[in-house]
């Protein structure tokens, strides 16, 4: 890679983290303003969230639908469009509902323009797939540290422009953060000066594997349901704990003041956390097949998890802030923080690069596709089994998880 385009990588990641954190910035905003959105459309909450099971296909739920679907789109869209194409039908999906939302008051359209503006997500696989063109498999890894710790920072700061403003001025300052965002993907965005897939990690003097012929080969690699499954262990027990730890929280002596700040710490130490698995890989990529070092860290994720799901189901639930902070200290900067940004760079790496986008988009599906119900079914289970049988439930989740990247390490 050239020194200018060694220089230019670090753009690309700026535009694609400001991407992340402004499209789960709306998210988060219109949680913090659904009751100023209920009264202008004059409906309760309750009928806002009453449709689907367990209120997933609501007002609220719906944009998770729109974010599984855009997973899946923006793969194919990605191999035969391209960065920029792909971005622009974001942008349009994100920008509109944000600026549109606060004049309407029909119920229905609003609710069409949530699943709309979930359709964003469309962006998620060209922006993992261009970054680690322009990081190459040995360093794109810490790339996915910056950009996966994004997405997560965003619902914070999403929280924090909120409070900069009334309802509807917070909505349309994130509205314009929307639009700029996508203005520098559009101007500023370069495709990734290397082709990305399967070609990155593969041995010298290896012979050239079959050209794919799209879909067909991507649905029948066995690399690919490894990977979704993997996915989906993962995202199982990530939207559970996500919804149920601050729920878990106060209901076992952490006070609503130490949730709110031992969620920011834990927040900073996630991204912390992420950034450093991102560089400890790239280290070891250099050692080793890059795919096989990548494997080797989601592993180590994997089973620091198991011991932090031991660790809430044991410590977390003697009651106090400390018992609390310090197994999520373990499950979630910990553990997730090594795992998720290290395992999104795999499924590119696995994938002729003709379909590298198509493939990505496939796992990403798969691996996402209950994240629209999971919050409701396991809080649901908590009435009936307890704290303590909802995180030893997600456990075995984690050890399937760990044995089914351990195939991919053996086959890198």
């Amino acid at each position: 890679m050239g020194k200018e385009n060694e220089s230019y990588k670090w753009v690309m990641i700026i535009i694609a983290c400001f991407f992340a954190i402004i499209d789960m910035s709306t998210l988060s905003i219109f949680s913090m303003t659904g009751g100023e959105i209920t009264k202008q459309l004059g409906v309760t909450a309750e009928y806002a969230n009453s449709f689907g099971p367990w209120g997933s296909l609501g007002l609220f739920g719906i944009w998770s639908v729109g974010q599984v679907v855009g997973f899946l789109l923006g793969g194919p869209l990605y191999d035969k469009i391209g960065f920029k194409k792909t971005l622009l039908i974001a942008g349009i999906c994100l920008v509109v509902p944000q600026f549109a939302i606060p004049y309407i008051s029909s119920f229905w359209t609003v609710w069409f323009l949530r699943l709309v503006q979930g359709l964003c997500n469309v962006a998620f696989v060209p922006l993992v797939v261009t970054s680690i063109g322009w990081f190459g498999a040995e360093k794109s890894t810490l790339a996915m540290g910056f950009l996966i710790g994004s997405l997560l920072a965003g619902g914070t700061i999403g929280n924090f422009l909120a409070s900069l403003s009334a309802y509807p001025g917070n909505y349309y300052l994130v509205g314009v953060l929307c639009v700029i965002s996508i203005v520098l993907a559009l101007v500023l965005g370069k495709p990734s000066p290397t082709a990305v897939g399967s070609t990155m990690v593969e041995e010298e003097g290896k012979p050239a594997q079959e050209e794919s012929v799209g879909l067909g080969t991507v649905l029948a690699l066995k690399e690919t349901w490894i990977l979704a499954l993997t996915l989906l262990c993962a995202t199982l027990m990530l939207y559970p704990f996500f919804a149920g730890f601050g729920q878990f929280a106060l209901e076992n002596g952490v006070t609503k003041s130490q949730l709110a700040g031992g969620s920011l710490a834990l927040t900073i130490l996630f991204v912390v956390c992420a950034v450093i698995s991102g560089a400890v890989t790239t280290a070891m990529s250099k050692k080793m097949n890059p795919l096989k070092a990548q494997s080797a860290v989601v592993m180590t994720g994997f089973l620091i998890m198991i011991v932090g799901s031991i660790l809430m189901a044991t410590l977390g639930t003697n009651g106090g802030f400390s018992s609390w902070f310090i197994s999520c200290l373990v499950f979630f900067p910990l553990g997730m923080g090594v795992m998720m940004p290290t395992f999104n760079v795999m499924p590119p790496l696995v994938f002729n690069p003709k379909v590298a986008g198509t493939g990505t988009g496939v796992v990403t599906f798969v691996g996402n596709i209950v994240n629209w119900a999971t919050p409701g079914i396991w809080l649901g289970l908590v009435v009936t089994i307890g704290w303590k049988g909802y995180w030893f439930l997600i456990t075995p989740f984690m050890i399937i998880g760990f044995f089914l990247v351990y195939n991919i390490y053996r086959r890198a």
